[in-house]
């Protein structure tokens, strides 16, 4: 089947057929920097005198029939405190004094973890154990 189209596109002639499929995402960049960046899957259809079914379907791809899957849960990365980890802290904070740098290291966690740590189980800061 053709049809006339007025679409001044030097490779689509006076007439343009409908029939779907050769279309390239080639012809479709081409287009598109003919028209302008603001060019829809309509426009650029009109212009190759194609079906904007075939250059929707190939600027966002073919829709698939299977449902998108789930986005992933999002990961954890709080690592929870063992009883032992919790004791070493109060060990090297309360009584030997460590820094909490110090005691970040040895414990493999972050400064702003031990010190949350050591706030939420109400550890005594140190100047109130020198007193």
């Amino acid at each position: 089947m053709s049809r006339a189209t007025s679409s001044g596109h030097p490779a689509a002639g006076q007439y343009a057929t409908s029939r779907r499929g050769g279309l390239s995402l080639q012809d479709i960049w081409q287009a598109q920097e003919a028209i302008g960046k603001r060019a829809t899957p309509s426009m650029i259809a009109r212009y190759l005198g194609r079906c904007e079914i075939d250059v929707r379907g190939l600027m966002f791809g073919a829709a698939s029939a299977e449902p998108a899957p789930a986005p992933a849960a999002p990961v954890s990365r709080v690592r929870p405190w063992t009883a032992q980890e919790i004791r070493m802290l109060q060990v090297m904070y309360q009584q030997a004094g460590t820094p909490v740098p110090q005691i970040a290291i040895t414990l493999e966690r972050t400064e702003r973890a031990v010190t949350a740590r050591i706030q939420r189980d109400g550890l005594a800061s140190r100047r109130s154990l020198a007193a």
